[in-house]
């Protein structure tokens, strides 16, 4: 927190305490002073790409910001207004293009008096407190502190993870695992295991030295060169749907190439990286959900079968048996239940 002094000229400093507050003392009595907060630092917390599904949803007119304060944290670019461009910036930042802001800072602050003549269009607004001939001591002199980007208030203030507005739901994603030898370029279809209607999502896949990722394919996601950046051996994705987009048990949501070092199994060569961004999926209503990675390795190496985890597993109604074999041929499913009773068979 800054205090300007304007006669005579000078400039104090204060850190917040733990709990916000701070404090100026031996001030020059009768002298006009200004209050400005400030902290630019770890531009990424908090910022995911649901925040750029809400934002995308606002200019959209599908679900306008509901406070004034939204307006300022979706303005990414400082340009006074909401566009596709805030979200660009966004994005840029969640995939790793950027480490910052490139015209604006990682928090602003208004003090908290402020009344805004239209909720709607805030700008401009005033981000410092004056006191003019200041007599006696001032307290609440408060500040709203708005992390930039972050729509849907996951930001520390520390910037350190902990507790946030995140849901303890999960979603599974399945590869069939597979072998592969060494020069082999592979291709890995990435399936949905359960039905669910999507707004958008955001990983990352990080391979270890047995393969290098060379790309990634759209499928049900239309996947585009800037969602997606690949660097350092890691495939980072950021991707909001334009319109809500149903997704089926069973359908591949994109597929990822990569190139093998070396002979190997698709379980030991990459995992789902969450140090930098979260692995998220987000539903029609932009709540999250945690996205789990699954490797389906059930296979019968003799007969040249394979044969992959049903998903979702536990089912309710229905679930997805996948299979392959190394020859067209007649297959005969048979289901038997916990008392090794059949209960289901069929030919095909």
């Amino acid at each position: 927190v800054i205090m300007e002094r304007a006669n005579p000229i000078g400039i104090n400093q204060s850190y917040t305490d733990p709990q916000g507050g701070y404090s100026f003392s031996n001030l020059t009595k009768g002298a006009d002073y200004q209050i400005k907060a400030s902290y630019n630092q770890n531009h990424i917390n908090g910022v995911s790409t649901q925040d750029i599904v809400i934002i995308q949803k606002h200019i959209l007119g599908i679900q306008l910001f509901d406070n004034v304060y939204k307006y300022i944290a979706a303005d990414a670019n400082n340009s006074n207004t909401i566009t596709a461009a805030d979200i660009a910036e966004i994005r840029k930042l969640i995939l790793g293009i950027t480490n910052q802001f490139s015209k604006n800072e990682s928090w602003r602050f208004v003090p908290k008096q402020t009344v805004f003549n239209d909720p709607n269009n805030p700008w401009p607004y005033t981000e410092q407190i004056k006191h003019q001939e200041l007599l006696t001591p001032k307290q609440n002199d408060d500040f709203y502190a708005i992390k930039i980007g972050d729509l849907s208030g996951n930001a520390t203030p520390t910037g350190f993870k902990g507790s946030d507005s995140r849901s303890n739901e999960s979603y599974a994603i399945a590869i069939a695992d597979q072998s592969f030898t060494k020069g082999q370029n592979v291709r890995i279809p990435v399936y949905a295991t359960e039905q669910m209607l999507v707004s958008g999502m955001q990983m990352e896949f990080q391979a270890n030295s047995i393969g290098t990722f060379t790309g990634i394919e759209e499928a049900a996601f239309k996947i585009a060169e800037d969602n997606y950046l690949i660097e350092n051996n890691r495939i980072r994705i950021s991707l909001a749907c334009l319109q809500d987009q149903l997704i089926n048990s069973g359908d591949v949501v994109f597929t990822i190439l990569m190139r093998a070092n070396q002979n190997g199994n698709l379980d030991q060569a990459f995992t789902l990286n969450t140090n930098r961004i979260e692995a998220e999926i987000y539903d029609s209503n932009v709540q999250s959900k945690r996205v789990k990675l699954e490797f389906e390795t059930n296979s019968n190496k003799q007969t040249g079968l394979k044969l992959y985890q049903n998903v979702p597993n536990p089912f309710d109604e229905s679930t997805t048996l996948r299979f392959e074999l190394q020859n067209a041929d007649e297959v005969q499913l048979n289901v038997y239940n916990l008392a090794a009773e059949l209960v289901f068979t069929m030919n095909k």
